[in-house]
């Protein structure tokens, strides 16, 4: 007996809400651009402090949202209160204040942290830190899945998110999923292997394949030959907030940082930095 797989019968997206989304791309840098348009299944954003990271994120739920009625979305950090924090009301990068910027008519669950278009389509906030978060997760079948600060996470933890909760369900809906953050203490887990290409100085594990790729040069592997496509982006691609080029340079001078120190390496350049003796302060007689 032949069993007759049904398609997946979504409605089509009203020009209404087409033209919403197309406002906010167009307010987006070109970077941010980019990593929305990467289909890859799995991507990965590496980015430094103020690159714009979030909202490039948060644009990128709400444009699926529009343009894929009855779309179930998840923005995922280790702490579900940070998911509020980042995604929820903070006043640049928040659900609630792009609501109101392109009258996206959301209606806001603020008990279970669930924001839901008109069109159907729902953007979820969970946490990853307790087991009947994790299971939450693992149940459900996404179209699009951030996992945001991912250094903050554990090795182990993070691989149980994404093997275990995420990945399986990704062929439900052709799901995309995007690990963010910043370069991590650990060069271990999926957040290094989706990102370790982006590292100052020699990689000490250079004998080991890469397991990412940098989007812009994917056209030269093999299908498959990479499990992530890696976007990265700095302060410099950010031209949304004024001056801030210029603070980040007085920042740095005001610091005494050298072009290779470890914070400004990390934190605002967004590369990993594994010279571990740079990261340990060093004696000096007179402290």
């Amino acid at each position: 007996m032949e069993i007759e797989v049904l398609a997946d019968h979504r409605p089509t997206a009203s020009p209404e809400d087409l033209e919403k989304a197309a406002k906010i791309r167009k307010i987006l840098h070109a970077k941010q651009r980019m990593s929305i348009e990467d289909t890859s299944s799995k991507k990965s954003t590496i980015a430094g402090r103020r690159g714009g990271k979030t909202f490039g994120e948060a644009a990128d739920l709400i444009i699926h949202g529009l343009e894929n009625p009855l779309a179930n979305n998840l923005f995922v950090t280790l702490a579900k209160s940070h998911a509020r924090t980042l995604l929820w009301d903070n006043p640049k990068t928040g659900l609630k204040v792009l609501n109101k910027m392109f009258d996206l008519g959301l209606h806001m669950n603020n008990t279970k942290a669930i924001a839901a278009l008109p069109n159907g389509s729902l953007i979820s906030l969970h946490g990853a830190t307790k087991a009947d978060e994790l299971e939450k997760i693992r149940g459900r079948a996404n179209d699009r899945v951030k996992v945001d600060e991912c250094a903050s996470f554990s090795p182990a933890r993070l691989e149980n998110l994404v093997d275990k909760c995420i990945s399986r369900t990704q062929p439900d809906y052709n799901g995309r999923m995007t690990l963010c953050g910043t370069p991590g203490p650990v060069p271990a887990g999926p957040w290094w292997d989706a990102t370790s290409i982006h590292i100052y100085g020699e990689n000490p594990f250079s004998n080991e394949k890469p397991k990412c790729i940098s989007y812009a040069d994917g056209w030269l592997a093999e299908p498959g030959e990479y499990e992530w496509s890696c976007h990265r982006y700095t302060f410099e691609d950010n031209v949304a907030i004024p001056n801030l080029r210029e603070f980040a340079f007085q920042e740095k001078l005001r610091k005494r940082w050298d072009d290779d120190d470890p914070i400004w390496l990390d934190e605002w350049m967004g590369l990993w930095v594994l010279d571990f003796a740079s990261l340990t302060y060093r004696y000096k007689p007179e402290y």
